[in-house]
């Protein structure tokens, strides 16, 4: 089965005086290139748009509305009926801090159960945030012929799988008002600007952040940094007091002195819930990641890759030992830290701009 990202990019924008909220930015990005970067890797990502003659120079296929004027289930159905594909990834473009990791956990469950997945917060349905099948058709544009256009109406008719998560406002921070958008601005100023250092497995990332770390901190710029580790990971050290409880069946465990902290808890956490327990830093690295949107350094050493995996236009360095044609990509050998140093600081200033 095949499946594209859909990409709702709004509809009249009242409440925004007619500006198209696809278009607001959130630091260098629109919100609707934002929405592309929490895709999953996919062949396909498609806009949903009222009529393309409104729209110029957008780096990814339209679809326009066959069903005009009826909000997103007017956009959805005639993305389904259009495209090649299966099914379809759902994002809306007002919600810019949706993460990769939650649409991944869509994907997961579409590739098991092959069926209509929606995100639910806590209970709670997020039909904007969804895989929708082609066996939806029937039944939407059913809905449609009696003028009942609510999505949520949708789920009540349909078989589909909960994907249930828990809120975070960080996450699901909709954008409908200028107030609002002015709100997520602010937030991201104050927000640590976060930065993957990403290559394949032993390229060196670890051994590059070690590096940069305290160059970073010469610069003045506090820095935290996060791994992400695609395999299982021992959390504890074996033998401690904190991984007996642990191995006893504690739910989660905890430690703590006078000056720092650890907590071990089974469960899903995201990145930027990782975050907020360093609303000091200016910079957080993130190690990994080569997936996502984040700017990022990617490592590429001889005799363990050949070539880069991570998107071209997420990349700010190639840190590399090898010959390396990049165009107008920045190319710095293994140990130039200091050069490192200096693009992340001039890439936080522009952002605190």
């Amino acid at each position: 089965m095949k499946i594209a990202g859909l990409i709702l990019m709004g509809g009249k924008n009242r409440r925004m005086d007619g500006t198209k909220k696809a278009f607001l930015t959130d630091g260098e990005k629109t919100f609707y290139q934002r929405a592309a970067d929490a895709m999953p890797q996919m062949d396909s990502i498609y806009l949903s748009v009222e009529k393309k003659e409104n729209y110029t120079e957008l780096e990814y296929p339209m679809i326009e509305d066959i069903y005009q004027g009826i909000g997103p289930m007017g956009g959805i159905c005639s993305a389904l009926r259009q495209c090649d594909e299966d099914a379809l990834l759902v994002l809306p473009c007002d919600m810019p801090r949706i993460s990769r990791t939650l649409t991944e956990s869509l994907l997961e469950v579409w590739k098991r159960e092959g069926k209509t997945a929606v995100i639910y917060v806590e209970g709670k349905p997020q039909p904007l945030i969804g895989i929708y099948t082609k066996s939806c058709l029937p039944i939407m544009e059913q809905m449609i012929q009696n003028e009942n256009y609510r999505m949520a109406s949708l789920l009540g008719k349909i078989c589909h799988k909960k994907v249930e998560v828990q809120a975070d406002d960080a996450i699901f921070f909709n954008v409908n008002t200028r107030e609002e958008y002015r709100r997520i601005q602010e937030e991201r100023r104050r927000r640590p600007l976060m930065i993957a250092v990403s290559g394949v497995k032993n390229s060196g990332k670890t051994t590059f952040i070690e590096g940069l770390i305290p160059c970073l901190l010469k610069k003045g710029l506090k820095t935290a940094s996060i791994k992400h580790d695609g395999h299982e990971f021992v959390p504890d050290m074996p033998g401690t007091d904190s991984d007996r409880h642990r191995k006893a069946g504690a739910m989660g465990t905890a430690v703590f002195s006078d000056n720092q902290f650890m907590v071990v808890k089974q469960g899903k956490v995201t990145e930027m819930e990782l975050a907020e327990y360093f609303p000091e830093a200016d910079i957080i690295l993130l190690e990994g990641m080569k997936d996502s949107g984040y700017p990022k350094f990617e490592v590429v050493r001889k005799g363990n890759s050949e070539h880069g995996v991570c998107r071209t236009e997420t990349i700010l360095a190639y840190v590399t030992d090898l010959e390396w044609d990049a165009e107008k990509i920045p190319v710095l050998g293994l140990g130039e830290y200091e050069k490192a140093a200096e693009i992340v600081y001039e890439y936080y200033k522009k952002q605190e701009r």
